[in-house]
């Protein structure tokens, strides 16, 4: 079976010192997401990879539960939590798959640069819906790059079950965007920053 955060592992280090792609689109989007926040709030970030967002937000809310399913992320994660004196954000090593966080648990989700990573998106929609309170908002930045990169698909396939590249879902924007509306979300924002990319702010 291939193990998809033995690649993560590796990439540990050199995405935690990785500049973000656009730092103007980044801002944007974190000051979306605090405009959202109240201080009493608890959130949960999947696939929150070295912890540089959930740590942002933090001083924002009450709690941040960030997860991500590398533990070289987590480790250097929790080393930057401690850099910076922040204790209101817990991380943990958790694949999507696994999430089963109590029923109506958070104020606001998270997904950024994962969905598209997520071979069954529809049962992590599923589980993020359960853990969402009513009124919550779930935001996602997710990579719609089915249309234009599907011609690579073949070399992906190859690299795939060669244990040298991750899972990636090559779906549409519209595709994911009706998806995230079928799993019962409302969608309030959809910005489209970039070709490859869509954000949303949704609510249950």
């Amino acid at each position: 079976m291939n193990d998809q955060s033995m690649f993560w592992n590796k990439m540990a280090t050199s995405y935690s010192i990785k500049s973000v792609p656009n730092q103007e689109i980044y801002e944007e989007k974190l000051k979306l997401t605090r405009e959202l926040f109240a201080p009493e709030m608890k959130v949960l970030e999947i696939g929150c990879g070295t912890g540089t967002t959930a740590l942002l937000h933090a001083p924002h809310v009450k709690q941040v539960t960030a997860c991500d399913f590398s533990s070289e992320m987590i480790k250097i994660a929790s080393l930057k939590a401690q850099d910076q004196n922040i204790s209101n954000v817990e991380f943990k090593q958790q694949a999507v798959e696994e999430m089963n966080y109590p029923q109506n648990e958070f104020d606001i989700i998270m997904a950024h640069s994962i969905l598209h990573l997520v071979e069954n998106k529809e049962e992590a929609l599923k589980r993020i819906y359960k853990s969402l309170k009513p009124g919550g908002y779930f935001i996602t930045s997710t990579g719609c790059i089915g249309g234009i990169l599907k011609i690579f698909k073949p070399l992906w396939y190859i690299g795939f079950h060669l244990g040298k590249l991750p899972y990636i879902g090559l779906f549409n924007r519209t595709n994911f965007v009706q998806l995230v509306q079928d799993s019962g979300f409302n969608i309030e924002k959809k910005w489209t920053p970039t070709k490859l990319d869509v954000f949303l702010i949704t609510k249950k």
